[in-house]
């Protein structure tokens, strides 16, 4: 079976498509990857989250204690658990556009040998430290914007979405980052979001398979009373949390894509690159 080209200008739905052959292709080796990279820091995360939502089902769903909302270890514990779950969420974004690089230089190389964890290690250790601060100066931009107006909030999300991929992918420096992506964006806005908007609504609506047990666990507890064995809760969490966790990869494989197919269309990157070895050979 012949692997796949990202480099090649796509419209919306077959950039969906593309997303789930490429992590379908790819599966071994990304895993292989990941549990060497990303596991470690989604493991610290599933058991904070598990630990978290232990006390919420033992003092808030089963006694029923407003008292426990205002309580400083209560506030502690759900800043804890959402500051592990961006740092997560960047890591995982990190990952998964280094593993894309990876790949598609080996792919333009004619190399079948499968993407080696070492690799995307380095990739990802070249580009952390400026992806870390863009990660958070972007969270900080679409979070003033969103409390200013919902809708410049949104704008902003969308217009520097790529800005990641830039850094990372295509080695570029912040400031060329940002203006590339808003250069890619030009006439792309609404097309974009769209993808965006149904690649969330994709995510949700599977991760609400792995959420099943906990939901399940949350109903038994209000209706019945009883609080669930320490072996139901964690497993509930643990699959929960690892399943989205899983299919935020997977999002962020379907960003990558979009952003190679977008580049592609704009700035005709991969048909510049043979030219170019044309002109060396």
């Amino acid at each position: 079976m012949e692997k796949i080209d990202l480099n090649v200008g796509r419209g919306f739905s077959d950039c969906i498509t593309v997303m789930f052959n490429f992590v379908k292709q790819e599966f071994k080796p990304l895993m292989k990857a990941a549990g060497f990279i990303v596991l470690p820091l989604l493991l610290v995360d599933m058991v904070l989250k598990s630990f978290f939502v232990s006390d919420v089902f033992a003092y808030t769903l089963l006694e029923y204690d407003v008292d426990v909302m205002l309580d400083a270890d209560y506030w502690r514990g759900l800043g804890v658990n959402y500051l592990t779950m961006l740092v997560s969420y960047f890591w995982l974004a990190l990952f998964a556009l280094s593993y894309m690089r990876v790949y598609a230089e080996r792919f333009a190389e004619g190399d079948a040998v499968p993407v080696s964890f070492g690799e995307v290690w380095q990739v990802m250790g070249k580009s952390m430290g400026v992806s870390l601060l863009w990660s958070v100066f972007y969270f900080l931009m679409v979070c003033f914007g969103m409390l200013l107006f919902l809708i410049p909030g949104i704008y902003v999300a969308v217009v520097f979405v790529f800005v990641l991929c830039f850094i990372v992918i295509a080695g570029k420096s912040l400031s060329n980052s940002m203006s590339a992506s808003m250069k890619i964006m030009s006439g792309k806005w609404w097309n974009t979001f769209g993808y965006l908007l149904v690649l969330g609504m994709l995510v949700s609506a599977l991760s609400y398979v792995f959420s099943l047990p906990y939901m399940f666990l949350s109903i038994k507890t209000i209706v019945v009373g009883e609080e669930p064995s320490t072996y139901a809760l964690a497993f509930g969490v643990l699959l929960s949390t690892l399943g989205q966790y899983l299919l935020q990869l997977v999002a962020f494989v379907g960003i990558g894509v979009r952003f190679f197919s977008l580049r592609e269309q704009k700035e005709h990157a991969a048909l510049l690159d043979k030219i170019n070895e044309i002109g060396k050979n």
